[in-house]
């Protein structure tokens, strides 16, 4: 497997549609049973993401999800569950106008 580094070469950094890529092959490699790769890649997708975004965005909270899936099929449970929850919380925010009720 290539690395999330050997992808972003020659790519302008930070760009949304490169974060979007690596996202997207961090799925197919967790569907294929790649978790460790996945991992990697979800967490880098999502690093680009939240620097181009900033903290709260509804691309953040879609690949929190991811990495929450990716995490739970690896046996995480706790790094799932916390991660779903950051998720969670930040879809809240964003598409809750009050999203104190849901507590």
């Amino acid at each position: 497997m290539r690395g999330a580094g050997d992808l972003s070469k020659g790519l302008r950094a930070g760009a949304p549609k490169l974060a979007r890529e690596i996202n997207n092959l961090a799925v197919v490699l967790d569907d294929k049973g790649d978790l460790a790769g996945a991992e990697i890649l979800a967490r880098k997708a999502l690093g680009i993401t939240r620097k181009l975004y900033g903290a709260e965005h509804p691309n953040i909270a879609l690949q929190l999800s991811n990495l929450s899936s990716i995490l739970q099929t690896r046996g995480d449970y706790e790094g799932a569950i916390a991660t779903a929850r950051q998720g969670l919380e930040m879809r809240r925010k964003l598409f809750v106008p009050d999203h104190s009720k849901w507590r």
